[in-house]
Protein backbone atom coordinates (compact mmCIF):
# COMPACT_ATOMS: atom_id res chain seq x y z
CA UNK A 1 0.00 0.00 0.00
CA UNK A 2 2.81 2.38 0.93
CA UNK A 3 4.48 1.62 -2.37
CA UNK A 4 1.30 2.49 -4.26
CA UNK A 5 0.91 5.77 -2.36
CA UNK A 6 4.55 6.63 -2.97
CA UNK A 7 4.21 5.87 -6.69
CA UNK A 8 1.04 7.97 -6.89
CA UNK A 9 2.69 10.90 -5.11
CA UNK A 10 5.71 10.71 -7.36
CA UNK A 11 3.53 10.77 -10.47
CA UNK A 12 1.57 13.72 -9.08
CA UNK A 13 4.76 15.62 -8.30
CA UNK A 14 6.04 14.99 -11.82
CA UNK A 15 2.80 16.32 -13.30
CA UNK A 16 2.95 19.44 -11.16
CA UNK A 17 6.59 19.99 -12.06
CA UNK A 18 5.75 19.57 -15.74
CA UNK A 19 2.90 22.10 -15.53
CA UNK A 20 5.12 24.68 -13.81
CA UNK A 21 7.92 24.08 -16.30
CA UNK A 22 5.54 24.49 -19.24
CA UNK A 23 4.07 27.66 -17.75
CA UNK A 24 7.58 29.04 -17.27
CA UNK A 25 8.51 28.27 -20.85
CA UNK A 26 5.35 29.90 -22.17
CA UNK A 27 5.99 33.01 -20.09
CA UNK A 28 9.61 33.14 -21.24
CA UNK A 29 8.59 32.76 -24.90
CA UNK A 30 5.96 35.47 -24.51
CA UNK A 31 8.47 37.86 -22.95
CA UNK A 32 11.05 36.97 -25.58
CA UNK A 33 8.62 37.63 -28.43
CA UNK A 34 7.48 40.97 -26.97
CA UNK A 35 11.01 42.18 -26.20
CA UNK A 36 11.45 45.41 -28.22
CA UNK A 37 15.13 44.69 -28.66
CA UNK A 38 14.33 41.70 -30.85
CA UNK A 39 12.11 43.75 -33.17
CA UNK A 40 14.83 46.38 -33.48
CA UNK A 41 17.22 43.89 -35.02
CA UNK A 42 18.54 45.22 -38.31
CA UNK A 43 18.66 48.82 -37.13
CA UNK A 44 22.01 50.45 -36.25
CA UNK A 45 23.02 50.02 -32.60
CA UNK A 46 22.91 53.78 -31.94
CA UNK A 47 19.36 53.97 -33.25
CA UNK A 48 18.29 50.98 -31.15
CA UNK A 49 19.71 52.68 -28.07
CA UNK A 50 17.88 55.92 -28.91
CA UNK A 51 14.53 54.13 -29.26
CA UNK A 52 14.89 52.07 -26.09
CA UNK A 53 16.31 54.82 -23.88
CA UNK A 54 13.56 57.23 -24.93
CA UNK A 55 10.79 54.60 -24.77
CA UNK A 56 9.82 55.18 -28.42
CA UNK A 57 9.23 51.55 -29.39
CA UNK A 58 5.44 51.99 -29.82
CA UNK A 59 5.93 55.15 -31.89
CA UNK A 60 8.42 53.38 -34.13
CA UNK A 61 6.01 50.48 -34.70
CA UNK A 62 3.18 52.91 -35.54
CA UNK A 63 5.38 54.89 -37.91
CA UNK A 64 6.54 51.75 -39.70
CA UNK A 65 2.90 50.68 -40.08
CA UNK A 66 1.99 54.07 -41.53
CA UNK A 67 4.71 53.70 -44.15
CA UNK A 68 3.50 50.20 -45.04
CA UNK A 69 -0.12 51.33 -45.27
CA UNK A 70 0.87 54.08 -47.70
CA UNK A 71 3.17 51.96 -49.87
CA UNK A 72 6.38 53.80 -48.99
CA UNK A 73 8.04 51.35 -46.62
CA UNK A 74 11.64 50.65 -47.59
CA UNK A 75 12.11 53.72 -49.78
CA UNK A 76 14.90 54.70 -47.39
CA UNK A 77 15.78 53.12 -44.02
CA UNK A 78 13.46 54.35 -41.27
CA UNK A 79 16.30 55.22 -38.92
CA UNK A 80 17.67 57.67 -41.52
CA UNK A 81 14.39 59.59 -41.49
CA UNK A 82 14.97 60.38 -37.81
CA UNK A 83 18.60 61.39 -38.35
CA UNK A 84 18.99 65.07 -37.51
CA UNK A 85 22.25 65.47 -39.39
CA UNK A 86 25.62 63.92 -40.03
CA UNK A 87 27.42 66.47 -37.83
CA UNK A 88 25.36 65.81 -34.72
CA UNK A 89 28.41 65.21 -32.50
CA UNK A 90 30.01 68.56 -33.28
CA UNK A 91 26.61 70.21 -32.75
CA UNK A 92 26.43 68.54 -29.32
CA UNK A 93 22.97 67.17 -30.03
CA UNK A 94 21.39 63.74 -30.31
CA UNK A 95 21.91 62.00 -33.63
CA UNK A 96 18.19 61.21 -33.82
CA UNK A 97 14.92 62.96 -33.07
CA UNK A 98 11.37 61.67 -33.33
CA UNK A 99 8.95 63.85 -35.30
CA UNK A 100 5.57 64.57 -33.68
CA UNK A 101 2.80 62.36 -35.03
CA UNK A 102 0.97 65.27 -36.63
CA UNK A 103 3.94 65.74 -38.98
CA UNK A 104 4.15 62.13 -40.15
CA UNK A 105 1.81 62.56 -43.18
CA UNK A 106 4.17 65.20 -44.59
CA UNK A 107 6.98 62.65 -44.79
CA UNK A 108 4.67 60.12 -46.45
CA UNK A 109 4.14 62.58 -49.31
CA UNK A 110 7.87 63.29 -49.61
CA UNK A 111 8.65 59.57 -49.67
CA UNK A 112 6.08 59.07 -52.45
CA UNK A 113 7.97 61.65 -54.47
CA UNK A 114 11.28 59.94 -53.74
CA UNK A 115 9.88 56.56 -54.73
CA UNK A 116 8.06 57.53 -57.91
CA UNK A 117 10.09 60.47 -59.24
CA UNK A 118 13.53 60.70 -57.69
CA UNK A 119 14.85 57.13 -57.44
CA UNK A 120 14.23 56.38 -61.14
CA UNK A 121 16.75 59.10 -62.07
CA UNK A 122 19.26 58.86 -59.19
CA UNK A 123 19.12 55.28 -57.98
CA UNK A 124 19.31 54.59 -54.22
CA UNK A 125 19.90 57.55 -51.92
CA UNK A 126 21.15 58.02 -48.37
CA UNK A 127 19.54 60.48 -45.99
CA UNK A 128 21.99 62.99 -44.53
CA UNK A 129 19.35 64.89 -42.55
CA UNK A 130 15.71 64.10 -41.89
CA UNK A 131 13.64 65.46 -39.00
CA UNK A 132 15.28 68.20 -36.96
CA UNK A 133 14.32 69.75 -33.67
CA UNK A 134 14.28 73.53 -33.57
CA UNK A 135 17.38 73.46 -31.36
CA UNK A 136 19.34 71.27 -33.76
CA UNK A 137 18.22 73.29 -36.76
CA UNK A 138 19.46 76.47 -35.10
CA UNK A 139 22.80 74.87 -34.22
CA UNK A 140 23.16 73.62 -37.80
CA UNK A 141 22.50 77.05 -39.26
CA UNK A 142 19.25 75.94 -40.94
CA UNK A 143 16.59 78.33 -42.20
CA UNK A 144 14.32 79.64 -39.45
CA UNK A 145 11.32 78.01 -41.14
CA UNK A 146 13.16 74.92 -42.29
CA UNK A 147 10.90 72.16 -43.62
CA UNK A 148 13.05 69.67 -41.73
CA UNK A 149 11.23 70.77 -38.58
CA UNK A 150 7.91 69.90 -40.26
CA UNK A 151 9.20 66.45 -41.31
CA UNK A 152 8.70 67.27 -44.97
CA UNK A 153 12.35 67.68 -45.98
CA UNK A 154 15.27 65.36 -46.63
CA UNK A 155 18.88 66.15 -47.37
CA UNK A 156 20.13 63.34 -49.59
CA UNK A 157 23.10 62.07 -51.51
CA UNK A 158 23.07 59.34 -54.14
CA UNK A 159 24.66 55.99 -53.33
CA UNK A 160 26.02 55.74 -56.86
CA UNK A 161 28.87 58.00 -57.87
CA UNK A 162 27.77 60.86 -60.11
CA UNK A 163 29.69 63.85 -61.43
CA UNK A 164 28.17 66.85 -59.69
CA UNK A 165 27.21 68.49 -62.99
CA UNK A 166 25.38 65.37 -64.19
CA UNK A 167 23.43 65.01 -60.95
CA UNK A 168 22.45 68.67 -60.88
CA UNK A 169 21.29 68.54 -64.48
CA UNK A 170 19.01 65.61 -63.71
CA UNK A 171 17.62 67.19 -60.58
CA UNK A 172 16.94 70.54 -62.26
CA UNK A 173 15.20 68.79 -65.13
CA UNK A 174 13.02 66.87 -62.67
CA UNK A 175 12.19 70.08 -60.80
CA UNK A 176 11.07 71.80 -64.02
CA UNK A 177 9.05 68.80 -65.25
CA UNK A 178 7.37 67.60 -62.05
CA UNK A 179 8.07 70.22 -59.41
CA UNK A 180 4.80 72.15 -59.58
CA UNK A 181 2.71 69.00 -59.32
CA UNK A 182 4.52 67.87 -56.19
CA UNK A 183 5.14 71.29 -54.63
CA UNK A 184 8.82 70.44 -54.81
CA UNK A 185 11.47 72.42 -53.01
CA UNK A 186 14.92 71.66 -54.41
CA UNK A 187 18.20 72.85 -52.95
CA UNK A 188 21.61 72.05 -54.46
CA UNK A 189 24.56 72.04 -52.09
CA UNK A 190 28.28 71.46 -52.32
CA UNK A 191 29.37 68.11 -53.67
CA UNK A 192 26.44 65.82 -54.48
CA UNK A 193 24.34 66.57 -51.42
CA UNK A 194 20.91 68.04 -52.16
CA UNK A 195 17.67 68.98 -50.43
CA UNK A 196 14.11 68.07 -51.32
CA UNK A 197 10.75 68.73 -49.70
CA UNK A 198 7.14 68.76 -50.86
CA UNK A 199 6.01 71.92 -49.12
CA UNK A 200 6.28 74.50 -51.89
CA UNK A 201 7.56 74.88 -55.45
CA UNK A 202 10.89 76.70 -55.27
CA UNK A 203 14.61 76.11 -55.74
CA UNK A 204 17.94 77.46 -54.57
Amino acid sequence: MRALISTHNSALCLRIAFIFTLAGLLFACSSFASDPRRSLNGYPARFQAYVLLNDLYAELRDFEQLLRDNGVAGVVPVDQLWLQGTEWQSRQHSAYAMAPREHWPAMVRTLRFVKHELLPITGPVEVQSGFRTAAYNLAAGGASRSKHMEFSALDLRPVRKYPRAVLHKRLKSLWHRRGKQWGLGLGLYSGVRFHIDTSGYRSW
